[in-house]
């Protein structure tokens, strides 16, 4: 029902103070109600300060959305000595199936992850040229890939450590001879997207380095 429909001499009450009183007049543009109070004082009243007789009156409320408009859920990193752990936690509206190719397309990362120029199996094939192909490289716990970094230092090993299709995919990680990083993504489906949560843990007396250039690593 309308509320400046309601019919003249309806009884409500005052939310703020409890006080009651009878509806005398209605005014429009904004509404407004002119109320008697027991006491026989007139105020006047808008429709969220008063509660009338046998007319329900749902509270509206602002229902936002569970994903951020950035996209970004959580974003942190933290050291204590001789370990380092950080998370970034992104939200993006496409489907797990492609979000998990994109995470183990290793050919790709030199495009996306921070700090890597390019990337390649570790692999015994005989023919030269499957050698630097990932579609000879079965994507399996165990199996090894190297990466090299935009800086002078030559490449570095990695191993694939957790592999669960299109739920979580682990790596060890080197972009310095100091210190390494176990990197996880995880993907958590949404009804509008997936979660994807990208988290670093290292150890060691040189896991301080895993904190440097913090703001590019969590973009």
């Amino acid at each position: 029902m309308h509320l400046n429909r309601i019919d003249l001499g309806t009884k409500c009450i005052v939310r703020k103070t409890g006080e009651t009183g009878t509806l005398k007049k209605i005014f429009f543009y904004p509404t407004k109600f002119e109320i008697e109070l027991q006491d026989g004082q007139i105020q006047y009243f808008s429709s969220k300060d008063l509660e009338f007789e046998g007319i329900l009156q749902p509270i509206a409320t602002l229902k936002k959305s569970p994903v951020p408009e950035d996209g970004i859920g959580e974003r942190w990193t933290q050291w204590s000595p001789f370990e380092g752990e950080s998370v970034v936690k992104h939200h993006f509206s496409t489907t797990k199936e492609i979000m998990w190719d994109m995470l183990t397309s290793l050919d790709m990362y030199n495009v996306w992850f921070y700090g890597i120029q390019r990337a390649l199996p570790v692999s015994d094939e005989f023919h030269y040229v499957h050698r630097f192909s990932f579609s000879h490289l079965d994507l399996e716990p165990g199996a090894y890939f190297k990466i090299r970094p935009k800086t002078i230092a030559p490449y570095f090993k990695c191993r694939i450590m957790t592999f669960e299709k299109e739920k979580e995919f682990g790596f060890t990680f080197k972009t310095s001879p100091l210190y390494s990083e176990y990197i996880q993504f995880s993907i958590e489906e949404t009804e509008s997207g997936v979660w994807v949560t990208c988290r670093r843990n290292s150890k060691g007396l040189f896991s301080f380095l895993s904190q440097y250039n913090w703001p590019a690593k969590s973009r």
